[in-house]
């Protein structure tokens, strides 16, 4: 049986599977929410969101990455990305930042910002490898930016 790894719209999954992979990160927690923003829970998120994507690999989702609206008039959005445990260090939550970039561009973002904790190294070197640069430091935040377009 042949395993296939792709990005796909969250919508190309199913909630359920989308759960399994929330409920799964345990000691992602300490580093990454998922930021509801105005909805109420994950399932009217997963319902009613249209900006995001995640990395499935044998069917199984295992990675996330959303977008959210920061200021519509200056065409600036907030990403956020998560990468299960297990597969980090293999490029997926790289690749899911890129596939948000192409996809930003499409719909005429003219900017992508981003923070993460000082102390996640991990999501610090994907932002760096994904084009991102260091905005500023606001204590236990690092905030990243890119321009796209």
């Amino acid at each position: 049986m042949e395993t296939i790894a792709q990005i796909v719209p969250l919508k190309e999954v199913t909630y359920e599977q989308f759960k399994k992979f929330l409920d799964s990160l345990d000691e992602e927690r300490e580093t990454w929410s998922l930021d509801l923003q105005t909805f109420k829970n994950d399932r009217e998120f997963y319902e009613n969101t249209g900006y995001a994507i995640v990395y499935v690999y044998d069917d199984k989702v295992i990675g996330f990455c959303g977008a959210w609206a920061i200021d519509l008039d200056l065409k600036i959005i907030e990403v956020s990305f998560v990468v299960k445990k297990d597969y980090q260090g293999q490029g997926i939550g790289t690749m899911l930042l890129k596939r948000r970039d192409w996809d930003a561009k499409i719909e005429g973002v003219k900017y992508i910002t981003a923070k993460h904790y000082k102390d996640n190294i991990a999501s610090h070197k994907a932002f760096l490898k994904a084009g991102y640069k260091e905005k500023e430091d606001d204590g236990a935040w690092d905030w990243k930016i890119k321009e796209i377009g």
